[in-house]
Order: C-alpha cells, then structure tokens, then sequence
C-alpha cells in the first residue's frame, strides 16, 4: 500500500488542504493519504492554534466525509509535549508495517530550506519519502540545501495547481464577521459557527 501522510495545524481545514492531497494522490497513484492533526507544531512556538485539538479534529473529519480515500488519526492529539513528526511515522510504519517506500511524507515547499531543522530529519528521509508540493510565491530550488543533498532520491518535488487559500486570511476573515467564506465548505464554516470558534482571536 502506498499512503500519504499529510500533518498540519488545519486552524481551520481548508479547500486547498485537501485540493493538494487529491492532487498528489492522483499523481502519485497513492492508495490512501492520512490526515493527521498536530497537537503542538514544534516550529511554531508561541502560536498555539485558535481553536482546540477536538475543534480541529472535527473539522478535518467534516471536510473529508465524502471522500473514501482519505483518512484522519488524531495520533498527535494524545501525546504530550511537541509534535515530532519522525515519532508520527515510525508509529505508522510499525502499524502498517511499511517498507520504506511505501508511506510518503506530504509537505509545502516553504518547509524544504528549513527541513534539515525538524527533530531526526534524516531518519524521516532514510525510512520515507518526502513530497514536497509547491506553494504560491514558490518554485523548486535548483539546489537542495547542503544537509538534503545526499537524500535527494527520496525528495520528490510536485508541481500541481496552485490553491490560494490560507487559514490564516480565512481566519481574519471569521474574526471580522464574514459568511460564505471562499476556502471553507459549507458544513467547517457551520461547524466553525456553532462552536463560535474564532470569535476573537486568542493570544
């Protein structure tokens, strides 16, 4: 089986969060992509997420209820203490007992000249694949950074649609009283509404 693994915040989920994914899987004829909540990004000190690791969970089921190949773990919701993505795949490598090319790893390319920053990033590299789809403002380097270099076998760059949504405009958008937001469905953004999420923004 080859499965994506797709982690993030999703504060909130987005149509391009999931555009990406169904993209890549298409792409990449993978069997099934994971959607995984992270319950403290450990490169994000200082900027919790808005709405609560249940808030966000649900919202991920919401958005992808229809469709049968993707899938949410609320894995990182139940750890203490940082989201260390290399402790997220090893659990899922051991439970799906994938060999090593079998579970791609699913991340922007805002993330790839700082990826020799993440807890055990070789490991990550030496036991999964690294899909790295590009991102507005962004185009694929003609250089890996010199930590990634001698891993850019199992680095794979994908150039699909580019989605212009972002939670953090979308969020702005909620604080100043929006409806019908362009990037949320219909059932987040009342989801979003019946938990008053995003009211006023937390500091």
């Amino acid at each position: 089986m080859k499965l994506g693994v797709f982690g993030g915040t999703f504060d909130p989920i987005h149509k391009g969060h999931v555009a990406v994914c169904q993209y890549v899987l298409s792409f990449l004829s993978l069997d099934s992509i994971l959607f995984i909540p992270a319950r403290k990004p450990r490169l994000r000190e200082g900027k919790l997420p808005q709405a609560t690791s249940k808030q966000r969970l649900e919202m991920v089921k919401i958005a992808l209820r229809e469709r049968s190949q993707f899938q949410v773990s609320d894995i990182e919701l139940h750890r203490c203490g940082p989201s260390y993505t290399v402790d997220t795949l090893k659990e899922i490598n051991n439970k799906f007992n994938s060999v090593s090319n079998d579970v791609y790893l699913i991340v922007g390319s805002d993330v790839i000249n700082r990826f020799h920053q993440w807890h055990e990033y070789e490991t990550i590299l030496i036991s999964n694949r690294l899909i790295v789809y590009g991102r507005p403002g962004y185009k694929e380097p003609q250089q890996l950074p010199n930590k990634l270099a001698k891993y850019k076998e199992r680095i794979q760059f994908v150039n699909g649609p580019e989605y212009g949504f972002s939670a953090t405009s979308i969020r702005n958008a909620l604080w100043n009283g929006e409806r019908n937001i362009d990037g949320l469905t219909s059932e987040v953004e009342d989801y979003i509404k019946k938990e008053k999420i995003y009211v006023e923004e937390k500091q």
